[in-house]
C-alpha cells in the first residue's frame, strides 16, 4: 500500500466520521423534542436538510464499502481458481508420459498427497470431490485423474455455481 492509498483511506475514514457525526447531530436536533423546542423554524429546517443529506451520504458510503469488499472477495476467489487450475495442469503434466507413469507407480503416497492437496483447495471453494486417502495402499488413481482432468475446463472460466454443478455431474458419472 503506497503513500497515496494510505492518505486516501485516512481521508475516507475521516470524511465518513464527519458525515456520521453530522447525521447524528442533525438527527438529534431534528428529532429530539427537547432540542427541537429550543430551535427556531429556520434552524429546524436546516437540521432536517442536513440530516437527510448526511443520512443518504452515510448509506451511500456504506454501500460503496460493501461493494468494494465484494469485488475484492470475488477477485481473490478468481485468483485462487486460476492458481488451482495451473497447479492441476502442472500435476497433469508431471503425471504424463513414461516418467509420469513411473512416478505414479513408485511414489503413490506423494501422488495421492498432491491430489489430496488439490481436493482440499477445491473443497475450500465449496466444490465436492471424491474421497482420497493418501495413506491407503490401494486407491484408484484413474478415478482421481479423470475427475481433475474433467474439472479443468470449467475451473478457470465458468461461474462458480456452474463449476459446482459440473463437479456433481462428473462425480456421478465416475462413481456409477
Amino acid at each position: 500500500m503506497g503513500f497515496t492509498e494510505v492518505i486516501k483511506a485516512a481521508l475516507d475514514r475521516l470524511s465518513f466520521s464527519i458525515g456520521l457525526a453530522s447525521c447524528f447531530a442533525s438527527g438529534l436536533a431534528a428529532l429530539s423534542p427537547w432540542i427541537n423546542a429550543k430551535l427556531d423554524q429556520k434552524q429546524l429546517v436546516f437540521a432536517w436538510i442536513v440530516f437527510v443529506f448526511s443520512s443518504v451520504w452515510v448509506v451511500a458510503e456504506i454501500g460503496r464499502w460493501v461493494s468494494d469488499r465484494l469485488k475484492s472477495h470475488k477477485r481473490s476467489i478468481t485468483a485462487v481458481r486460476e492458481s488451482l487450475y495451473m497447479d492441476i495442469y502442472q500435476l497433469q503434466k508431471k503425471q504424463g508420459g513414461l516418467r509420469g507413469s513411473r512416478w505414479v507407480l513408485e511414489q503413490p503416497f506423494e501422488v495421492a498427497s498432491e491430489i489430496a492437496d488439490k481436493y482440499a483447495r477445491l473443497n475450500e471453494l465449496g466444490i465436492k470431490t471424491p474421497e482420497i486417502n493418501p495413506a491407503a495402499k490401494e486407491w484408484d488413481f484413474d478415478l482421481h485423474n479423470h475427475f481433475l482432468t474433467a474439472m479443468m475446463p470449467f475451473l478457470a472460466k465458468s461461474p462458480l455455481k456452474e463449476v459446482k454443478a459440473q463437479a456433481r455431474n462428473i462425480l456421478r458419472g465416475l462413481l456409477t
